[in-house]
């Protein structure tokens, strides 16, 4: 068996295909200094590597080939796997097939929302039913496969799997007991040729969906709601305002937000006052998360409480610093316009950080926002002139070279009571190995100017 690329989802696949006995050959097109010792280690547990290339001693053979999601599927392995007839799954696949078939999984995905929406849903499942019941990992932190190379004193219960795009297109027989997609926005254009195919993609979460299964969707985005009326499986939706039948609803303001779940039996509901993800689309994230622990059989008691004590996660709208009245939030995660356009409508008055590697937005559908909302715009990276083309005459602009100038720019002129937002709305790849370090390294020079200005 052949594994291609060996970045976490990877490493992870070839370690349990070497549990399970196989003979596993993986290959990577980085060279090993590249990838790293956890890579280099894998030769230990008796995988044998092809670095810095794709040589055809990687396939010969070969039986089954399992691809990372960021692997291309015109990627030389797979143009291979193609044409001799043999069988490609991902990661995710790969894991589902071995997984207990009594531990029961919850799969989210979505352009935006999808990280906070799993650590909420796994937190309250955690509160309700004890940690040990539940394991939460895929796309966000640890892949599904190093569940199954896991020790535990008790398998869990419960697996909540964030997952993407690039995952499901090699899934086939992947069957959540409850699957939910958040919304559907322009993202990964780069890759998926229509936006159409993109969401055609994300609906295969609901592809072997049952009678026994749910089918979770977001009622206020018109794709994910017509993608889910031809969709399999119990429906339950979630959105804005009164609840529907097997669904919740959600009310935010700034003051005040709540949220209600409402099935057979009757309206339950939730205040969001101490949840400390703040913004409407983190209400609308905090009605889902709440919906699909109610389904998994959650005590109605335990949410509220569970829901006070979340801590949001790193890179997402995080406050990273303030002083002098200007705060500072890491947004790194926000990859896409329309994540951009749902940070931005938290804050009143904010300067925007935003760049990186283009994925195909919409810049030009955040304008009357940016006219509204943003006192100046500092543009980076590759796609600098791109989305300041696009905005122009919205606000104050400037465009710079990389995120130590555009954070030189932004902090220019600040006043008491103005936020300094770092919210690129573009993939990291062009300066950065992934949004992670961007984030970082925003956030230390954030701290280097709070610690300036004390």
């Amino acid at each position: 068996m052949t594994v291609v690329g060996l970045a976490k989802s990877g490493i992870a696949a070839a370690r349990l295909l070497r549990q399970e006995g196989a003979t596993v050959r993986a290959t990577d097109a980085k060279t090993a200094e590249q990838l790293g010792p956890e890579v280099s280690a894998l030769q230990k547990e008796g995988v044998t590597l092809f670095l810095g290339g794709h040589p055809d001693e990687c396939l010969a053979g070969a039986d089954l080939v399992v691809t990372s999601p960021g692997v291309p599927e015109n990627a030389k392995p797979l143009a291979w796997a193609a044409s001799h007839g043999v069988e490609v799954i991902g990661e995710l696949e790969l894991a589902w097939r071995l997984l207990p078939k009594t531990i029961r999984v919850i799969a989210i995905t979505g352009s935006n929302g999808k990280s906070t929406t799993t650590a909420l849903t796994g937190h309250l499942l955690a509160e309700a039913f004890g940690g040990a019941a539940v394991w939460v990992g895929g796309n966000i932190g640890r892949p599904l496969s190093d569940f199954l190379t896991s020790d535990f004193e008790r398998l869990p219960d419960w697996a909540v799997v964030e997952v993407s795009s690039f995952m499901l297109e090699t899934a086939p027989t992947f069957a959540p007991h409850i699957a939910a997609i958040l919304n559907v926005s322009a993202n990964h254009l780069d890759r998926h040729p229509t936006l159409q195919a993109y969401a055609e993609i994300k609906a295969r979460i609901w592809k072997n969906a049952t009678s026994d299964s749910w089918t979770v969707f977001n009622r206020d985005d018109a794709m994910v709601a017509s993608l889910a009326a031809r969709a399999p499986g119990r429906k339950a939706s979630f959105g804005a305002g009164t609840a529907a039948a097997n669904g919740a609803g959600f009310v935010w303001t700034p003051a005040s937000s709540s949220a209600t779940v409402r099935f057979a039996n009757g309206p339950e509901s939730y205040s969001l006052d101490r949840f400390p993800a703040p913004g409407a689309h983190n209400a609308a994230n905090a009605a889902a998360a709440i919906l699909m622990a109610r389904l998994a059989g959650a005590n109605a008691a335990a949410i509220e409480p569970a829901l006070a004590t979340f801590r949001p996660l790193e890179h997402r709208l995080e406050k990273c610093g303030e002083a002098r009245g200007v705060r500072f939030y890491n947004d790194s995660k926000a990859t896409t316009s329309e994540a951009l356009g749902k940070s931005i409508a938290v804050f009143p008055k904010s300067v925007v950080l935003a760049g990186g590697k283009d994925k195909g937005g919409d810049f030009k559908a955040l304008g009357s926002l940016f006219k509204e909302r943003v006192k100046k715009l500092v543009t980076f990276g590759t796609a600098k002139d791109l989305i300041a083309d696009a905005l122009a005459g919205t606000t104050a602009i400037v465009r710079t070279p990389d995120l130590p100038a555009a954070f030189a720019e932004a902090t220019k002129d600040l006043s008491a009571g103005d936020v300094v937002l770092f919210s690129p709305a573009c993939a990291s790849y062009d300066q950065f190995a992934n949004f992670e370090e961007r984030g970082k390294a925003f956030k230390k020079l954030a701290a280097s100017w709070v610690e300036a200005h004390a």
